[in-house]
């Protein structure tokens, strides 16, 4: 070598974002630490500060009964009376009331029968024709609400469901 002579130029260093195959990613060598092992995501923070105070950190881990037992019942109390006093004047029979009796007090709604009947097949969950006074109380709940818009739903909702019957 003569000392005028530069040396051979060196490829340049692979750039690790150039590429998205992983073969061309330098991260993805054996001697890189931190290719080793994907970091774990990221926990929520609510979940972890949860975990700190014993709660748990997921709906999933508390037991279904205290979870149904905390939702509040969709039915206030000043309706439920209301409609206790409907239930009442239509005398029930053992505690419960025939379709034959809750339908005429449906149609006063002015619903189309398809819908009071989707209704009746949400809240007549013995299907035996009857109803107590909690389930009447849901029916006349949904009634009231489809009236007002509300769409019916598919499954009666957690909420709707009377709490002596979670």
């Amino acid at each position: 070598q003569t000392p005028s002579s530069t040396p051979a130029a060196l490829p340049p260093p692979a750039d690790p974002w150039a590429s998205d195959r992983p073969s061309d990613r330098q991260s993805d060598r054996p001697s890189d630490p931190w290719a080793s092992a994907p970091a774990p995501p990221p926990a929520p923070p609510a979940a972890v500060v949860d975990g700190l105070f014993g709660k748990p950190a997921s709906p999933f881990d508390t037991p279904q009964s205290t979870t149904l037992a905390s939702i509040p019942w969709a039915v206030g109390e000043a309706d439920k009376q209301k409609y206790d006093s409907i239930f009442a004047q239509m005398q029930p029979d053992n505690g419960k009331v025939s379709g034959a009796k809750v339908a005429p007090v449906l149609k006063r709604s002015g619903l189309p029968n398809s819908t009071l009947h989707a209704i009746w097949s949400l809240v007549d969950v013995n299907k035996d024709g009857f109803l107590d006074d909690e389930w009447f109380a849901v029916a006349m709940h949904l009634t009231m609400r489809i009236k007002r818009g509300d769409p019916l739903p598919k499954e009666l909702p957690t909420e709707y469901i009377p709490p002596a019957a979670r």
